[in-house]
């Protein structure tokens, strides 16, 4: 990231700020306001909170046999509700999951890429759908 900024700032002159990147939870107060919240320092206490949804996606990963049982710690490990898993060949399996946006924001392609090494041998779609309580 860093040649990134530091390319566009000497070749278009352009002051670059870069931040993490966050999804907003959807929170119900105990009062019954509805708030969004996307900073971690605008979380309301505690005892305020009445419920709280986060963004999901369904994702569908089409990969080769040997990789599953990564992926599939993989996406146990980043709170993923499995949907299906199904054989479409007798060497490549569809997997569809569903998994909070918040953890696929940061890192989830590079640990992705860890468990099943070759980058060509799998494809994955995402889809959002919505929140789910957190």
């Amino acid at each position: 990231m860093e040649i990134i900024q530091e390319r566009l700032e000497r070749e278009f002159g352009v002051e670059l700020i870069t931040t993490a990147p966050s999804v907003r939870y959807h929170i119900t107060k105990t009062d019954g306001e509805k708030v969004e919240i996307e900073n971690p320092s605008r979380w309301p206490d505690q005892s305020e909170i009445g419920k709280i949804e986060e963004p999901v996606i369904m994702a569908t990963i089409l990969t080769n046999e040997e990789y599953v049982g990564g992926i599939l710690k993989l996406w146990k490990t980043k709170r993923g509700k499995q949907k299906a898993f199904e054989y479409v060949s007798s060497a490549r399996v569809m997997l569809t999951y569903e998994l909070p946006l918040n953890e696929i924001v940061l890192d989830f392609y590079d640990r992705l890429k860890t468990v099943s090494p070759d980058t060509l041998r799998w494809t994955i779609i995402w889809r959002a759908t919505g929140s789910r309580p957190w």
